[in-house]
């Protein structure tokens, strides 16, 4: 008798706006897995946002799989009930994101940084190139090749 395995890996679907360098934005899920290889959990937007590969598969809110050129996202709108355990950080600094398409954010930034080294530019600097920054409560990852600058705000 033959033995079914399954060759399945199993993907965890994490609805998304994508806001792209042309204009256009579009609504989906990206796949993450139920292991992180960083920390105990699901993998986050964040660890997809800012791994080695340069395109990314994007389900469609039609259900359409594309692959997504990262370098062509502005930034990323987590549309998930329960936003990424980053927004937890205690450490913040607010401030505006100026893209170099015109376009601004207004938010915050959750920072976890050596108490030495733990301004906004330090964080900006040592940053991978998506950063979570959270506006009205949702969280973003900025494409930090796309921001012309970022202000603090008291």
């Amino acid at each position: 008798m033959e033995e079914n395995l399954s060759l399945k890996v199993r993907i965890l679907k994490r609805p998304v706006e994508i806001a792209l360098l042309d204009g256009n934005r579009m609504q989906g899920h990206f796949f993450v897995s139920p292991c992180s290889a960083h920390h105990p959990g699901n993998e986050r937007i964040d660890e997809i946002l800012n791994d080695e590969r340069a395109f990314i598969p994007v389900e469609s809110a039609e259900g359409a799989v594309t692959l997504l050129l990262k370098a062509s996202i502005l930034y990323v709108r987590s549309m998930e009930k329960n936003p990424t355990q980053i927004s937890a950080l205690d450490t913040s600094a607010h401030g505006k994101v100026f893209f170099l398409s015109g376009d601004i954010l207004e938010g915050r930034v959750p920072m976890e940084l050596p108490k030495t080294h733990n301004r906004l530019s330090d964080f900006l600097n040592c940053s991978r190139q998506f950063f979570p920054f959270e506006v009205n409560h949702e969280m973003h990852f900025i494409n930090s090749k796309r921001v012309k600058m970022v202000t603090p705000v008291s």
